[in-house]
């Protein structure tokens, strides 16, 4: 269920790199940094695909903006202002398979057949998959269903790009990693416990505060308040920080190929994209823009 929740939501493209879209010796685009507007586009068109596809199968896929993720936080947070503001940052705590969802709304109301029918016709089958295997575990997904066809339409070869997009964005795993192994970071994690402990927390991180919260609107912001205090008493945010820029350059600088070949393939996209969106707002009288701004802002 949660692969199926992902697909009909959007594929949300994150891109690292610099620098403008160019040629490159071997004929292949230069990547660079997409602005949260162009990853719209591109998953404004994977929806388009994925809609066709489905169509052609015998289902609906409804063309939503996905829920607003929760903030990039994995120190916390040390700004008083934006913890009573945003509270914990944890985005939109919706379960999209409940009825406020019209993707949800249409999956819930088939049959257990055609329910299964709707996961193959959309996810594909374990009989043929591809896999990469990421630190201890594998990760595989089928070759088969509408979301690898609008992703090879896309990318190109969808193995190719399921392997590098999967190791690229993963890569944040082995730095923060990194920096959670780190002696210095350790010692100030130890010391942000202590102070929210003293605060009436007992939380072992930022990510796992997030994570276990129960509680109204008001507790929440009250505990990022606490969060942020704490924060920036021991610095633990900024420290945090400065150790995940220094080991990011490293990982990065250790898998070159991969990160360049998903810039290009990323770029490649994009510029897909632009066409497909351009004809498919030509036939339905005007309303990418609105789309675009709505996905854009949950980016």
């Amino acid at each position: 269920m949660h692969r199926l929740l992902i697909a009909l939501l959007a594929i949300v493209v994150t891109i690292a790199g610099c620098g403008a879209p160019r040629e490159s010796a071997d004929g292949a685009p230069e990547g660079r940094t997409l602005t949260k507007a162009e990853r719209a586009q591109i998953s404004r068109a994977e929806g388009i695909l994925t809609q066709r596809c489905m169509k052609q199968h015998g289902f609906r896929i409804f063309l939503t903006a996905p829920p607003k993720p929760p903030a990039d936080l994995p120190y916390g947070n040390d700004d008083v202002d934006y913890a009573r503001t945003h509270g914990l940052a944890r985005g939109e705590q919706v379960d999209p398979s409940r009825d406020g969802n019209a993707n949800g709304r249409y999956f819930h109301g088939l049959s257990d057949t055609r329910s299964r029918q709707y996961l193959v016709a959309l996810n594909g089958d374990v009989a043929h998959e591809v896999s990469v295997r990421i630190g201890g575990t594998e990760v595989s997904a089928s070759t088969r269903g509408c979301t690898s066809a609008a992703q090879r339409a896309l990318y190109g070869d969808f193995g190719r790009w399921f392997r590098t997009s999967t190791r690229v964005e993963n890569l944040g795993g082995q730095y923060r990693r990194a920096v959670g192994m780190n002696p210095q970071y350790r010692k100030v994690e130890r010391a942000w416990r202590i102070c929210m402990r003293h605060r009436g927390y007992e939380t072992k991180n930022p990510s796992e505060l997030r994570l276990e919260f129960k509680g109204t609107t008001a507790d929440e912001r009250r505990t990022a308040i606490a969060e942020a205090r704490c924060a920036e008493a021991t610095g633990l945010t900024r420290i945090g920080t400065r150790l995940e820029e220094h080991y990011q350059h490293k990982v990065y600088a250790d898998n070159t190929a991969y990160v360049r070949a998903y810039q290009q393939m990323s770029v490649r996209a994009l510029r897909k994209a632009k066409r497909i969106s351009v004809a498919a707002n030509a036939r339905d009288g005007g309303n990418e823009r609105k789309e675009l701004k709505e996905m854009e802002e949950r980016l």
